[in-house]
């Protein structure tokens, strides 16, 4: 009966030890307070204004942009809207209010700090 049970043992911590190594980097997510249209991944051209864009072009965009500026793990963007407040500015580098969240591999870390995401 030892002789099962330590088998069995042994067993189990060898299925332990292969998943471990099959392990994807550890992922974070790191955030950036949207503004009202200065941001790097959606700027006016001298032919055309920003005007309204639908969040799923804006995260296309934003994926876009980290993948291009160093961060290729980027993946599940995510907008977050607090509650309405009485003051709003509507300067273009003024905050919307929004702040975008995004999952990234956290080897990428660095390079999304570079370009303005915090890590959550």
């Amino acid at each position: 009966m030892k002789k099962v049970w330590f088998a069995g043992l042994l067993l189990g911590l060898a299925s332990c030890a292969g998943n471990e190594m099959t392990a994807n980097p550890a992922e974070v997510d790191v955030a950036y307070a949207e503004t009202q249209c200065a941001d790097p991944w959606l700027r006016p051209t001298n032919t055309s204004a920003i005007g309204y864009v639908a969040d799923d072009m804006r995260a296309t965009a934003i994926l876009g942009y980290l993948k291009t500026n160093g961060v290729p793990s980027a993946r599940d963007v995510r907008f977050q809207t607090p509650p309405p407040v009485g003051f709003n500015c509507q300067a273009c580098t003024c905050p919307s209010g929004r702040t975008i969240r995004v999952t990234i591999s956290s080897v990428d870390l660095e390079n999304a700090r570079k370009i303005g995401f915090k890590r959550e």
